[in-house]
């Protein structure tokens, strides 16, 4: 997003990247980043964390929680930076910044700044991505569009936009045989990219250790 502002609108923006939950929100939640590593290492448990937030019931109370506890620290932070455009690329705190933004709403003459959602899985998203309060939701696929609406958002406010990248992947990427022959890499050989999100996931030695043998096996079969 950095990237893109500052192309588009060269010296007139400042943006400010911040971590949501260690910076603005705070105690108790300012180690949800080291739970987040200890939590993709462990699949069992990442996956009752992540039904127990996507269950309505049991996503209410920890809505609940984080309200608790969160809500003063996110409006003062709000109220004191006045930012003109708030824009979110993590599900978890969404409807806790939209609580809070609805408050200010209610105590201010002024309306607060838009709210806009980046969401930043592929096929499948988690339902605290969407929020109906939202102003807009940009998605990387239909299949995510059909969720933002089946969740609430107006479909006016849903844009599909593909993935954000960085600047340096806008452009076309060189000839492939020679990128292969500047990385020092083995023309003949199947070239596979493992992407783990930014803190990783849990095996992913074992997930490139099983591909490189399958390709090994592969290539060896057809060579043979």
């Amino acid at each position: 997003a950095r990237g893109a502002f500052q192309l588009l609108y060269p010296g007139r923006v400042n943006i400010a990247i911040v971590d949501f939950w260690t910076t603005v929100a705070g105690w108790p939640f300012n180690n949800f980043p080291a739970q987040y590593t200890f939590l993709a290492k462990r699949p069992l448990l990442w996956k009752f964390v992540y039904f127990w937030a996507a269950f309505r019931p049991t996503r209410y109370l920890t809505e609940c929680f984080f309200s608790l506890f969160g809500h003063a620290k996110v409006r003062r932070y709000f109220e004191t930076v006045q930012p003109d455009l708030i824009l979110s690329v993590h599900p978890l705190i969404n409807r806790l910044s939209l609580s809070v933004l609805s408050h200010i709403r209610l105590r201010q003459a002024h309306p607060p700044p838009p709210y806009v959602t980046v969401v930043t899985d592929l096929g499948d998203a988690h339902p605290t991505w969407f929020d109906p309060r939202t102003d807009m939701v940009y998605v990387p696929s239909e299949p995510l569009r059909q969720l933002a609406i089946e969740e609430g958002v107006r479909e006016e406010r849903v844009r599909l936009f593909g993935l954000p990248i960085r600047p340096a992947f806008w452009h076309p990427a060189p000839d492939r045989e020679q990128l292969r022959a500047k990385l020092g890499m083995a023309q003949h050989i199947p070239t596979v990219l493992l992407v783990g999100g930014g803190d990783g996931v849990g095996g992913l030695s074992a997930i490139a250790d099983a591909i490189a043998r399958r390709i090994a096996d592969d290539v060896g079969a057809a060579t043979g």
